[in-house]
């Protein structure tokens, strides 16, 4: 993938129409299914593999209403212990076969327990579809086999033109605590860190801060109304595999800079977004 920022803006499965799941008799479900499909990743859903078989698919149908393009699904916070896996994402087309749209072994996240660890699928040219397949097939298993998944994303993505100029930076939240005594002693109350980054775009044509009037491109001010400070999102300083976990950002916007004229037909503007748990 390119160096290109993205913003994912919208998930379709959201507003599904139906689930359907499927999961082996003797294995034991982790939360409902319909957890999948809700902002808070602590809310997450899977399984725990039974101690008396070692094999087994689960399965997700998420079906949404009507057909769109869906050009980037991601597994959010995805977390699993012991044994061996197979994921395979597939989109549900109007008619026909499930079309693959990824498969791998053994997803481990890119190195670093200290944060959550996201699967994040774009694809390059949008499929159409009526919903998501999501499954997981356990190849070999531990006493310890279990996975999970904190939301379940499919929707459309924004990525930023050529030619707009995209500066960025990023840093950490971090709400603990440190009490220091008379003589010197730290008693530290440690806390859930949290990532946020700061884009800002500038060299920004009309085109791409207001649209057009046929509403043929999106644009930054249909961004800003669509995401807004409360609703979740998806950003990305960069769309490479490693960025793309390191900075990349699930979350809320917490700040939106104006749409700023800066001469002639050119206009900047920014956004910042903090981490959703």
């Amino acid at each position: 993938m390119s160096i290109r920022a993205a913003i994912a803006y919208e998930d379709w499965l959201i507003g599904g129409a139906t689930l359907s799941a499927s999961l082996p008799e003797d294995w034991q479900p982790i939360g409902d299914e319909s957890l999948l499909f809700t902002p808070q990743l602590s809310e997450c859903a899977g399984f725990l593999r039974s101690e008396f078989s070692s094999t087994g698919t689960w399965t997700i149908d998420r079906v949404i209403d009507g057909i769109r393009d869906i050009a980037y699904v991601s597994l959010l916070d995805f977390r699993h212990a012991g044994g061996s896996y197979l994921i395979q994402v597939y989109v549900l087309p109007p008619s026909g076969d499930p079309g693959l749209i990824y498969e791998g072994v053994d997803y481990g996240g890119y190195p670093s327990s200290d944060f959550v660890r996201h699967l994040h699928i774009p694809i390059e040219t949008p499929v159409s579809g009526v919903g998501i397949r999501v499954s997981v097939t356990v190849l070999s298993a531990t006493a310890e086999t279990q996975i999970s998944v904190g939301r379940v994303w499919a929707g459309p993505l924004y990525v930023v033109p050529e030619g707009i100029k995209r500066g960025w930076r990023s840093g950490q939240i971090d709400p603990g605590e440190s009490q220091r005594s008379p003589g010197g002693q730290n008693y530290p109350d440690p806390q859930q860190r949290r990532r946020w980054v700061k884009m800002n775009f500038s060299h920004v044509e009309y085109e791409q801060a207001y649209g057009n009037e046929l509403n043929t491109v999106m644009d930054f001010q249909q961004l800003q109304m669509r995401i807004g400070r409360t609703t979740p999102c998806i950003v990305f300083p960069r769309m490479q595999s490693h960025a793309m976990h390191r900075v990349g950002i699930y979350g809320a916007v917490t700040e939106w800079d104006p749409i700023e004229n800066v001469g002639g037909d050119y206009f900047t503007t920014g956004l910042r977004i903090e981490e959703d748990l």
